[in-house]
């Protein structure tokens, strides 16, 4: 089998995907490993190589946050007993997985795909959920109230606004919402329930297809507040797009204030249609709410004769996928689809996590500057932060000894005062002693020791009586990590 782990296809040639997608279409596995520079995020995607995959995905589209362990999503012996024990996930890419693929594992809250929740105040405010209590079907998209918005001024709670959408837009941007014809009359209907004390359901345009937040225009409906029961009840009304209306979605607001709404309050939709008043086909997306759009994390697929897993996220605060490797659920769960892809039956069982290498590098006398010449170079590319054991890192100096390099680069500071026990900086600092143990130098990169910039006033102001303080906060992490290094530029 191949893995392809964090590797942007923009690196591959033609040649290279031609063979790879060869290979897999006659019976090999392919193991994609999703990073910050893959997906959305990688500066081409060649066409053969995405029809390869067992998702879909957006070009430009930016990672999002999940920051949750990832669960079953499907019984398969791949995951047998992992789901409870897999560590948090903080990123992942946006994916659909491809009606034939399977999905194994997703992260992040249920919520139904094409809607969207709009807030007022805090992002906390609400949450839209996945509900089981549907008027059809399976689901409903439900909106639940959490808490007011507390007034920063008062410290006190003031007031909740929350929206509603059907359509892909949180209200603000809408670059996904629905596209608009200029002037056009359009009916909609749906069916409602909650609690909540009332409903208003209005239109959020945008006038330009950016559909930036400064691009909203607010489009009314014909229908009045509405009163929803315990009951599922079906509602329809019209809106008329304005002549310069290019996108809009649809909301059902629910507001009030701190002294007279009542938190815990839920409002449920259902079977929504979208339609041009003239005639036409339904145009809302996921109507039913039928569509999770929780994150997949490990996702399985066939092409031709081969077999393809992705696996989807970052179980690590640096964007690493290093967590992956040397993590024991993890470690045990990749064994586990090495043997699927190889055509094998999973049964890797409690991979241990992988163990540092001890080593207690000897004390290397102190560098003279006056009598040394650097000649640098980066330790190697290191874009994703994938350093995954000490031997290949051994090597790399090695190879940068003999090659007549004296200093190697690095990185900053900040990572090594922040978190010295991350996985990724105890092996940039193993990779650090060796080189000195072999007369080299070490470098690091340039980058500000405080956050006094152009456009980054300091915090708290410079005249305050807690400045000092405050800056040796910042400073004085970082020199002390500084002189841990005795061969330091």
């Amino acid at each position: 089998m191949i893995a392809l782990v964090d590797v942007d296809p923009y690196v591959l040639t033609r040649g290279q995907v031609e063979l790879l997608c060869d290979y897999v279409a006659s019976g090999g596995g392919l193991l994609f490993v999703a990073g910050p520079n893959t997906l959305g995020m990688a500066k081409s995607f060649p066409r053969p190589l995405a029809e390869m995959l067992p998702v879909t995905f957006e070009e430009g589209r930016p990672l999002i946050a999940v920051n949750a362990a990832p669960r079953l999503a499907a019984a398969h012996p791949v995951t047998s007993g992992l789901g409870s024990e897999l560590k948090l996930i903080t990123k992942a890419h946006a994916l659909k997985p491809k009606a034939e693929a399977v999905v194994l594992l997703n992260a992040g809250p249920r919520t139904p795909a094409g809607w969207g929740l709009y807030s007022g105040g805090g992002r906390d405010d609400g949450v839209l959920l996945l509900s089981e209590d549907a008027h059809s079907g399976r689901h409903s998209a439900m909106l639940e109230t959490k808490k007011f918005y507390v007034d920063p001024k008062t410290g006190k709670p003031s007031f909740i606004g929350l929206k509603l959408m059907q359509g892909d837009s949180d209200g603000y941007v809408g670059s996904r919402a629905y596209p608009a014809k200029p002037s056009t009359a359009y009916r909609f209907a749906f069916w409602l329930k909650g609690d909540a004390p009332q409903v208003k359901v209005s239109v959020t345009g945008w006038k330009t297809d950016e559909a930036k937040p400064d691009d909203r225009e607010h489009l009314d409906t014909s229908l009045a507040p509405l009163k929803p029961t315990g009951a599922w009840q079906r509602h329809e009304g019209t809106f008329t797009t304005r002549p310069e209306s290019r996108r809009f979605a649809l909301a059902f607001q629910v507001s009030g204030s701190a002294a007279t709404f009542p938190l815990g309050t839920k409002i449920l939709v259902d079977d929504m249609e979208i339609a041009e008043a003239a005639g036409g086909p339904n145009l809302a997306a996921n109507p039913g709410a039928e569509e999770d759009a929780s994150v997949p994390i490990l996702t399985l697929g066939a092409y031709h004769r081969g077999r393809v897993a992705l696996l989807n996220g970052h179980p690590e605060v640096v964007d690493t996928v290093d967590y992956f490797f040397t993590t024991g659920e993890y470690r045990t769960l990749l064994g586990r689809t090495c043997q699927w892809l190889a055509g094998q039956e999973p049964t890797a069982q409690r991979l241990a996590s992988y163990a540092p290498v001890k080593a207690d590098f000897p004390p290397v006398p102190p560098l003279d500057k006056g009598k040394f010449f650097p000649l640098i170079s980066w330790l190697g590319t290191d874009g994703g932060g994938h350093l995954l054991d000490e031997r290949a890192l051994r090597e790399r100096v090695d190879d940068l000894w003999e090659h007549g390099f004296n200093t190697i680069a690095i990185g900053g500071l900040g990572r090594f005062a922040r978190d010295p026990s991350a996985n990724h900086t105890r092996l940039l600092d193993y990779a650090a002693r060796y080189a000195q143990s072999r007369g080299m130098a070490v470098i690091f990169e340039y980058e500000h020791l405080t956050n006094i910039g152009a456009d980054s006033p300091p915090k708290p102001c410079v005249f305050a009586p807690s400045y000092r303080e405050e800056l040796a906060k910042q400073l004085l992490p970082k020199f002390e990590a500084a002189r841990r290094f005795e061969r330091a530029m």
